[in-house]
């Protein structure tokens, strides 16, 4: 569900903008999903 998604990302964006270790957490999970080689 898109949904669920959408809104699990809003709450990324927010801790995102709160502390900005957590971008490197994020980072980290979109290089988990995605690998890029």
């Amino acid at each position: 569900m898109p949904g669920i998604l959408l809104f699990g990302i809003y709450i990324l964006i927010k801790c995102m903008i709160r502390n900005r270790n957590a971008r490197n957490l994020i980072i980290r999970i979109i290089s988990i999903r995605v690998p890029c080689r």
